[in-house]
């Protein structure tokens, strides 16, 4: 298959040495639990490469923050643990949630079934654009980490490529 050729070519194309330090990410996603498993590995990533780099220097690893976009709450009774996942696990409590992205997530999911609505990708990219001025802290982080729904992630890094 040629895997393991392929895998060694793309190694050696990868930079070595840190060239930035991720200082604040941006974890935003649907689904609480899956946000945290990829928020999981890229700081256990980034921890790994601060040690292969500076770890023989006695230096410790700069502190990340994290703030969460997204994870709206099901409206239907039975998903309401998703509600009491999201206070309990990324800290937003509030009911009254004004986020932007949540909002984009529901234009995007029935967010009672979890099932994705039908759109065009144009609705979405004009749906997307009409938030763009309540996202402007996004510029801010150092890194996002986007899980689902994809369009979303792809209109993030469109509308905010250098993060």
């Amino acid at each position: 298959l040629g895997c393991v050729g392929a895998r060694l070519q793309a190694e050696e194309q990868v930079p070595s040495g840190v060239r930035h330090i991720f200082r604040s990410i941006l974890a935003v996603g649907l689904h609480t639990t899956s946000t945290l498993e990829a928020l999981t590995a890229m700081r256990d990533s980034l921890h790994e490469v601060w040690e292969a780099e500076f770890g023989g220097y006695g230096d410790k690893a700069p502190d990340v923050s994290v703030e969460f976009g997204g994870h709206p709450c099901p409206s239907h009774s039975g998903s309401t643990h998703h509600c009491a996942m999201r206070c309990e696990l990324l800290g937003d409590c509030r009911e009254d949630n004004d986020d932007p992205i949540a909002d984009f997530i529901a234009f995007l999911v029935d967010v009672s079934t979890f099932d994705e609505r039908e759109y065009a990708l144009a609705e979405a990219d004009e749906k997307f654009a009409t938030l763009l001025p309540r996202l402007g802290h996004v510029e801010g982080f150092d890194l996002i980490v986007c899980t689902f729904p994809t369009v979303l992630c792809l209109l993030l890094h469109k509308a905010f490529p250098k993060t």
